[in-house]
């Protein structure tokens, strides 16, 4: 099971992050200091189970959130969600819904992931940091740590403490009847034989029969020992025609391996190395086998070309070529990129020769352009001419619409005046005083007639000749007004109007200066007289940027120039270095009047296709030159096993080859006899691990009546099993020992009942009332005894049987329980350290360790801190690879102790087993991401984790990251 997908949406610094398409190899987790590593380790720690409150978790923005799609091995595809402290959600995506709960995904429990598959500097202690120091907690790990079914063996010492102690309140340490809860009874069963043997003292019947009981006994323990004896053999035969085809085979190999051409043999070719005799030999007939080929190469070209090529000069420019061959590409392309660049300068000077001409049809050539100036003093004179004769023209322009203007009102004025001169108010006037004379005079006349109306009418006629006075007094006051103010206006215009006359002519003065400077543009650029400025300043802008255009042009000649000198030179320094390799003059001289790269095409191709042609003949020069070489030396290796072999008095042939495969046939016999042996010593190792156990070994040293050490079992058995010349006369033997056993225990039982009989007839002797109240204190007294010895008996027994249980259990699993864990501490070691070995006490978190040099360290505290580490690596490692679910595996900086060595050892053993296992590494440490990259190969995935932001990296990218951290601290 894998995870392919994690989004983490709130846990500590991490908050919305996502990895998409995680591998299914080594992850590299690449961050700094508190980039947000360790809080990622409690993520994939706590995935299949649930955060945990008693869990150091940072705390959330929110509430802790996660989820992962994981891939199982049978390819259905689940998701799963953590929210906050609740269980993990599990849901079938892809494939059939075999699984509903996280647990039924992981299928070990989260002690067992954390403390295996979630591996800290901290996990790899004697007592890891974050675990309690209860014994039970401490026996917890040990069981998981060695599995194997040890679980339920480590409990055995603690139940058989329990029973033993419940035994001890019946019966004491050694079930001794007169101590504990057995003494009272005890006391009163003895005080009952006391009595009952007073009464039988004195009974000549009772010893009558006491002496037939004797003899009986004595037969019994006769017939005892023999049937004893017979089982002892029975073992003996039962294990012989079990294992009756092995102990041949042992006793084959070794009259095989005792003799005289297989010692001969062996004392000969005993340190020859046939692995590198094979390689050897391999080496030597692929070296012959590449130098004909090549050789044959060589021939077969140069047979083929007209020209015949020096090879020595081919050793001797060698380094030439190969620059002039690296560079070939280069000068192909630059070859090319003058060509493009030629090409386009001539149609870039065409095209600008066509828009010189667009410009102006009398301009032909490009140095025409080139000779007007169109510099910035130019442009400046121009500007100014333009803008100047433009607001000059203007403002005449303006002027003139001003004194129009000016003389229209003129005219308007004096036609106003001439009208006002012309205007006689007097007349009107007269007439109103005519009528004011009359109404006066009238008045009076009608006064002597008619009193008042008389005076009204003379009144009014008075009046009205006031009036008149009045009316032209005022009409004359403002006729005069009037003709002053017009009088002034018109001075007032006629002053303006020669003002602006003035100014006028000086502004044409001032406009012909700028006409003048124009029209020297106009004939600088050969435009018409009737030329606008706004067309002159066009022009000038058109000249200067096809001016522009055409020294750029130039310029660009002046580097294709370049360019085809340096491609010239180089040519004809192939050129040289070729007609010296191949022994006829160079195709071109440098004094040529033409350049190579103005000739026609063919000839820079015949260079290159010749310069080809030699790397390919210098290439085979150079192999046939290293394989000599190497044939030379290995010739030389090959020379010097000879003369070893000589000094063994040993006739061998003398060709290389045949010298080789001599040795190589030696050496696979020596190889056969190295089986062999290692066959013996596997079946001497079977029979002797079957005869070291309790009930034979017993049976061998009872039947032979001697105690022998482990190593002279088998010379017993096999001193037992000659006398036997098949497995069927072993089987037939055994078949008659068992019925002779059989007998004889029936024999035995018959005795036995006898005296059964005879005691109880001695019993039965007793008819006294003292043997009567004797015997019934012992019964009552032995009944009440039965039930506590029955249940101290129990106690003991099974105290025993779990005691023997755990010893052989341990006997057995000793040699290979760790032998796993040894294997990987010693490649992480690089053999300084061979085996790891069970402590004395199982219930302990430790382990014993063995040393290249046999020395025993009997507990991991006496280890260094980057030893004690690998060995628990080791342990942990191990025990992985024994649980069949592949479930992903977490290191966070585990190997940071580790030196230089053992590191690329961890990163070795780390990536074979992410063939099995996805590998989540996270460091902050460079050297361990190379180490991984060395190891793993594109398989790794690569993960940049910065201040809580995952994003996808590689290798050279990750390791630079981290050795800038380093360096800013």
């Amino acid at each position: 099971m894998r995870i392919k997908r994690l989004h983490i949406a709130d846990v500590g610094i991490i908050r919305n992050q996502t990895l998409e398409n995680i591998a299914p190899g080594v992850i590299v987790i690449g961050g700094l200091n508190r980039s947000g590593k360790s809080t990622f380790l409690q993520i994939l720690r706590s995935l299949g189970y649930g955060f945990s409150r008693s869990d150091a978790l940072p705390p959330a923005m929110v509430k802790y959130e996660v989820e992962a799609d994981l891939i199982c091995d049978s390819g259905e595809i689940y998701n799963l969600h953590l929210n906050g402290y609740g269980e993990p959600v599990v849901r079938c995506i892809h494939g059939a819904a075999n699984i509903v709960s996280a647990r039924e995904l992981y299928k070990v429990d989260s002690f067992t992931y954390r403390q295996l598959f979630t591996i800290s500097i901290d996990e790899l202690q004697r007592k890891p940091v974050g675990l309690s120091g209860s014994q039970n907690d401490i026996e917890r790990l040990q069981s998981v740590l060695l599995g194997a079914g040890l679980s339920d063996i480590l409990n055995l010492p603690m139940i058989e403490e329990e029973l033993q102690k419940e035994a001890e309140k019946i019966g004491g340490k050694n079930g001794n009847p007169a101590v504990k809860q057995f003494k009272p009874y005890n006391q009163q069963i003895r005080a009952g034989l006391d009595m009952r043997q007073k009464a039988l003292e004195q009974v000549e019947e009772y010893r009558e029969k006491q002496r037939a009981r004797n003899e009986i006994e004595k037969k019994i323990a006769s017939l005892e020992h023999e049937v004893e004896y017979l089982g002892y053999k029975i073992t003996l035969l039962d294990i012989l025609k079990t294992n009756y085809e092995l102990w041949v085979r042992k006793r084959e190999l070794q009259q095989i391996l005792d003799s005289t051409e297989k010692r001969d043999l062996r004392r000969k070719f005993s340190l020859l190395k046939v692995e590198k005799i094979r390689s050897i030999e391999k080496q030597y007939r692929n070296l012959l086998d590449k130098y004909s080929q090549l050789e044959l190469l060589f021939q077969a070209k140069a047979a083929g070309n007209k020209v015949v090529v020096n090879p020595e000069k081919l050793i001797e420019y060698r380094e030439e070529l190969r620059g002039f061959y690296q560079q070939l590409s280069g000068f192909e392309e630059r070859y090319s990129v003058y060509q493009q660049l030629k090409s386009e300068y001539q149609k870039r000077s065409a095209v600008l020769v066509q828009e010189a001409k667009e410009l102006n049809d009398n301009w032909d050539a490009l140095k025409i352009v080139l000779k007007i100036r169109t510099d910035q003093r130019e442009l400046d004179a121009l500007n100014q001419a333009a803008v100047a004769y433009n607001d000059l023209q203007q403002e005449i322009g303006k002027l003139k619409e001003r004194c129009e203007e000016l003389q229209d009102r003129r005219e308007a004025l004096e036609r106003e005046q001439k009208f006002y001169r012309s205007i006689k108010p007097d007349i009107s006037l007269k007439k109103f005083l005519y009528a004011a004379l009359f109404f006066a005079a009238g008045g009076s006349l009608l006064s002597f007639f008619f009193l008042w109306p008389g005076i009204l009418s003379g009144f009014a006629g008075m009046l009205g000749a006031a009036l008149y006075v009045l009316f032209r007094y005022m009409a004359e006051t403002n006729l005069r007004a009037k003709e002053e103010e017009l009088r002034a206006e018109l001075e007032r215009i006629e002053t303006l109007l020669f003002r602006r006359e003035k100014k006028l002519d000086y502004l044409n003065r001032e406009i012909q200066g700028a006409k003048r400077c124009l029209d020297y543009f106009r004939h600088k650029l050969d435009l018409p007289e009737e030329a606008s400025p706004e067309l002159i300043k066009e022009t000038f802008w058109a000249v200067k940027a096809l001016k522009e255009k055409i020294l750029e042009c130039q310029r660009t000649g002046s580097r294709i120039t370049e360019s085809a000198a340096a491609l010239q030179e180089e040519l004809l320094e192939m050129a040289s270095v070729l007609g010296k390799i191949y022994g006829f003059h160079p195709l071109f001289r440098k004094e040529s009047d033409h350049g190579i790269i103005e000739q026609q095409k063919i000839l820079k191709e015949k260079i290159i296709e010749l310069l080809k042609e030699a790397m390919d003949y210098l290439t085979l020069v150079q192999e046939l030159k290293e394989c000599e070489t190497e044939k030379r030396t290995l010739e030389k290796e090959i020379f010097l096993l000879q003369e070893d072999m000589a000094t063994k008095e040993e006739a061998f042939p003398e060709e290389p080859i045949y010298f080789l495969q001599y040795l190589l046939a030696k050496g696979e016999e020596v190889e056969e006899i190295i089986k062999m042996q290692e066959g013996y010593r596997l079946l001497e190792q079977r029979l002797q691990y079957t005869l070291k156990t309790e009930r034979v070994r017993g049976s061998l040293e009872a039947f032979f009546q001697q105690k022998v050490e482990d190593e002279g079992l088998l010379g017993l058995f096999d001193k037992f099993s000659a006398a036997y010349t098949s497995a069927e006369d072993a089987s037939h033997s055994y078949n008659e020992t068992l019925e002779k056993c059989v007998r004889l225990g029936g024999f035995l039982n018959e005795l036995k009942e006898k005296r059964r009989l005879l005691n109880e007839q001695l019993q039965g002797l007793a008819t006294a009332d003292s043997l009567v109240q004797a015997q019934r204190k012992i019964d009552e007294n032995r009944g009440q005894l039965r039930p506590l010895a029955e249940k101290y008996a129990v106690y003991k027994t099974a105290s025993f049987l779990l005691k023997e249980m755990q010893r052989q259990f341990m006997e057995r699993k000793k040699d290979n329980l760790l032998e796993g864990a040894s294997r990987i501490l010693e490649r992480l070691t690089a053999g300084d350290y061979t085996k790891i070995l069970l402590p004395d006490q199982l219930m302990e978190t430790d382990f014993k360790i063995q040393g290249r040099d046999g020395i025993l360290s009997q507990t991991a505290d006496t280890l260094s801190r980057g030893t004690k580490e690998q060995l628990f690596l080791a342990v942990r490692l191990s025990r992985i690879k024994e649980i069949g679910h592949p479930l992903p595996v977490i290191l966070d900086d585990s190997l940071v102790n580790f030196d230089f060595c053992h590191q690329e050892q961890a990163a070795q053993i780390l990536s074979s087993l992410a063939g099995r296992h996805q590998m989540f590494v996270l460091t902050c440490h460079p050297q361990l991401v190379l180490h991984i990259a060395n190891h793993s190969g594109k398989s790794a995935q690569y993960w940049k984790l910065e201040e809580g932001r995952f994003s996808l990296s590689n290798k050279e990218e990750l390791a630079e990251h981290l050795s800038s951290g380093i360096r800013k601290h």
